[in-house]
């Protein structure tokens, strides 16, 4: 069975994170580890709690021996944190699917941008696919995206920073009745799906970078990876359930066992 590592945080809610990684690896039939480097709590407002830097550098450690087929990079949150996990990479030769999140709706102002500038700078070069939402690419591009020509300026900006496929997730936050995502290889690539009504799922982005991560250790192309990627959080989004009233999850129990890889 092919080992897959998530890098990322923890969600309370199991919605997205870590969590929502490792339920996907492991619908996906590969074998999932994790290396936590935040928790999140819910008080008046969504917190984040990052781990010392000891321990995330012990995490990574820890693994150093284990042979991995590819490598997905969640919520880092610390620039130390990033260093660590530049340090991690470097020895290693497994693809790198990195979802750069500083940027969610669960906490509308928190927006990192020293972090974006740390994952840009360590990370980038290293990095096979990166899966930005629009208001992280629109950070990552320093422009703001309104249409998919937009989307596609922003894409090849993002790609002279280094990743080798960029994705551009349109989801909601782009006008119009399909849910667009942008792919760039070299050449573009759109993906559209039916825009579902689930304003309070949350997830979507941790399980597509997720699925994709765990299709390309199986031995998947990246825009294999990616379109599948797209119809199993497309199918997992439809299953999501709610938390609490408000709140609700992607199931990342998408596509039928037979539609995957």
């Amino acid at each position: 069975m092919k080992k897959v590592l998530t890098i990322a945080g923890s969600d309370i809610f199991a919605g997205g994170g870590l969590q929502a990684d490792l339920a996907t690896f492991s619908q996906l039939n590969t074998a999932g580890l994790a290396a936590v480097t935040c928790i999140a709590t819910v008080k008046d407002q969504f917190e984040l709690h990052p781990l010392a830097t000891s321990l995330v550098q012990e995490q990574l450690a820890s693994l150093a021996a284990v042979p991995l087929d590819a490598i997905k990079l969640g919520l880092l949150l610390t620039e130390e944190t990033v260093a660590e996990t530049k340090k991690f990479l470097k020895s290693q030769t497994a693809p790198v699917i990195a979802d750069p999140v500083f940027a969610f709706k669960e906490s509308k102002n928190w927006q990192e941008n020293g972090l974006a500038r740390a994952i840009v700078t360590e990370l980038f070069p290293l990095t096979t696919i990166t899966t930005p939402n629009l208001a992280e690419a629109e950070i990552l591009a320093a422009m703001p995206i309104k249409s998919v020509a937009d989307m596609e300026a922003a894409a090849l900006k993002i790609h002279r920073l280094g990743p080798k496929v960029v994705v551009i997730k349109g989801g909601n936050r782009l006008a119009g009745e399909q849910a667009v995502d942008l792919v760039f290889d070299g050449t573009f690539t759109l993906l559209e799906a039916e825009k579902l009504p689930h304003e309070t799922v949350n997830g979507a982005g941790c399980t597509f970078a997720a699925a994709i991560t765990a299709e390309m250790a199986k031995g998947a192309t990246a825009i294999e990876a990616i379109t599948f990627a797209k119809k199993f959080v497309h199918a997992a989004i439809r299953q999501g359930y709610i938390v609490s009233p408000g709140f609700g999850n992607v199931w990342p129990n998408g596509l039928q066992t037979e539609e995957a890889h």
